[in-house]
This record gives structure tokens, sequence and C-alpha cells, in this order.
């Protein structure tokens, strides 16, 4: 776990289901945990959210329990929030998930944003580090260092859903104060992640090309 913005602590674990690194953050002035995937040794990062204390679990989208419930049990069941329209994922299973709206602060310092291009409920989580903060769940992804959308075959209509990924994108530009990005899938971009936004949208976006 390193720090990467002040406040703002990131790993990286492999995760043998999607056969790639996912990426999980933690905000300390908020006490909370970001897409947790925890590492086969994961001692170094309990030891340190331990020592910054955690009050909560945030999912950027349903699908990123990853190890939520491991981190809830050793937290004594501290909640698990997931943006409101997700919430049908865990109807009927043993995952306690409380949901939020867009527009809610989920911790000091932290505020989920609508995105919701790819699934309804996809999330860019704005912090309060630094000059300001933008995570991405899975609608802006790292791929070859460079910044990309899910490959075609993730997409339901591919065409329509990087128009919608890019309208997203504008919103957030326009409405949001941010040099740094953070991602579920991507190493950080500290410093010039609006440049890096604003270049990536005025060329239409890209695709990552690795196949299923």
């Amino acid at each position: 776990m390193n720090e990467v913005l002040p406040g703002v602590f990131h790993w990286g674990t492999f995760y043998p289901r999607i056969r790639q690194v996912v990426h999980s953050h933690y905000w300390a002035p908020g006490r909370t945990v970001v897409d947790p995937l925890l590492p086969e040794n994961p001692a170094a990062v309990l030891d340190a959210l331990r020592s910054g204390g955690m009050e909560r679990i945030v999912l950027s989208n349903r699908h990123h329990w990853r190890s939520s419930g491991e981190l809830r049990e050793a937290f004594g069941g501290v909640p698990v929030l997931c943006n409101e329209r997700g919430l049908s994922e865990f109807e009927g299973s043993d995952r306690e998930v409380k949901g939020f709206a867009f527009g809610d602060e989920l911790a000091p310092g932290m505020r989920g944003l609508e995105f919701g291009a790819i699934c309804a409920e996809d999330t860019a989580v704005h912090l309060e580090a630094g000059n300001g903060a933008l995570l991405f769940a899975d609608g802006v992804i790292v791929w070859d260092g460079e910044l990309a959308f899910v490959p075609d075959f993730l997409l339901g209509d591919p065409e329509q859903d990087k128009v919608k990924l890019l309208d997203g994108l504008r919103r957030l530009l326009d409405e949001s104060r941010f040099d740094s990005l953070l991602f579920a899938h991507g190493e950080p971009r500290i410093g010039d992640g609006r440049e890096a936004l604003e270049a990536f949208v005025d060329r239409g976006g890209r695709s990552a090309p690795f196949q299923d």
C-alpha cells in the first residue's frame, strides 16, 4: 500500500477471476476503502487499515464486491455501500449492502458522482485530496499506460455505449474539480489527470484491444 495523494493510499492485486491486476484505494481522512481486494498475504494491508481505522467500504459499482466480506468481518461489520441502482445484485444473497444516491457524501471528503454509462450504478468517486481526484469503476481504465474504455466485447452496444461514456466524461469534467485520476482497473494518474482525460475525450476515446 502506498500513498499516492495526501490521504489516498493505493494497492494492486492480481485477481484470478479476470486474470488481471485490479486496484483498491483507502481514503484515510474518511476511513473508507473503495473496491477492496486483499493480496494473497494481506497482513501489511490489514495492519495499515487497522492503524488508520476503517468505518465503511464503498463499491464503485455492483461488480466490485471482491474482498468486502472478509474486510467487513475483520472490522466488526462495517457497512458496505453501493449506489442504489445496483442493489438488485445483492438481493437474496448473504451480502449486506446499503444504497446511496448519486451526489451523496459517502464519507468526509468523498462524494459519489453519476457516471452510469456502462451500468446504471457505475459511480465516479470524487475525493477532496490535493487538487481533487476522480476514481473510476469500469467506465475508464488504463491499458498499456494510456486511458481506454473497456474492450468492445464487454459493452452491450459498443458504439452507443461509447457515446454515453464520452457524454458522461464531459459532464464530469464540467462539474468536478480534480487533477488526478484513480482507477479500479489501472495505475493512478497523479497531477495531470484532467489534461489526460480532456485529451482522451477530445480524440473520441479508444477501446482497450484485449480479447476474451
